[in-house]
């Protein structure tokens, strides 16, 4: 539908009964600012989404059989950029189903995890962003799962623990190739290392497998 290495804006096209609209807004020093509007066939905005860039605007399946949604990819720009996903339904009605800010992070995919139709949003959640020992730099993702239940997306990450096992396990495997070091050999991030293992393990109930490992190891790391 929308590229923004491929589309030129203004943009025009249609999404059903409704009109999608691109524009800029305004101008910095990069020449940003944009807003997609959604309006009905009248020209009437019903839906208004603002950003620094919209990256991409696709037609995608999240409720049923039929392409009746629509993805927007948000971007701020500069070298610390933050990624925003925004999703729209005009399945019975036009509705926002879902915005998930991702800070420097992002969605991983959508896909039906448990085939019965409807598929899960996986993301790389920020929540450790501001846990990090040096502020500047993408943090280790906690996966988090959104599912539909009938009428909004809730958390649904301890009904598909493989995601978050693998993300747990990869920096695992990081933490005891840096323990194996002397403690002034050991690399910056690995506090950071430490809680993303920890808070992935804890978002899929196994927090105090984690913890019993951790904790013996840590101790004599630190002795």
């Amino acid at each position: 539908m929308f590229e923004r290495w491929k589309s030129h804006v203004p943009f025009r096209t249609s999404w059903g009964p409704y009109r999608i609209a691109i524009d800029r807004i305004g101008k910095d020093d990069d020449g940003g600012w944009q807003r997609l509007r959604i309006m009905n066939s009248r020209g009437r905005t019903l839906r208004e989404v603002r950003a620094w860039a919209i990256t991409k605007v696709s037609s995608i399946r999240l409720l049923g059989p039929s392409k009746t949604e629509i993805e927007i990819a948000l971007w701020s720009g500069g070298a610390y950029a933050s990624f925003t996903r925004v999703y729209f339904s005009r399945r019975a009605r036009l509705r926002n189903l879902l915005v998930f800010n991702g800070g420097s992070l992002d969605v991983r995919e959508i896909r039906d995890l448990n085939r019965d139709g409807i598929p899960e949003i996986v993301v790389e959640s920020p929540v450790l962003l501001d846990f990090s020992g040096y502020h500047f730099h993408r943090p280790y993702p906690v996966i988090a799962i959104y599912g539909w239940d009938g009428s909004r997306y809730v958390d649904v990450t301890r009904r598909f623990p493989r995601q978050s096992q693998s993300e747990a396990s990869s920096r695992l495997r990081e933490i005891v190739n840096i323990l194996k070091s002397p403690p002034v050999e050991r690399e910056w991030d690995l506090q950071d290392k430490i809680a993303a293992y920890y808070a992935n393990m804890l978002a899929i109930g196994r927090g105090t497998s984690a913890r019993l490992w951790l904790r013996p190891r840590l101790y004599s790391a630190a002795a």
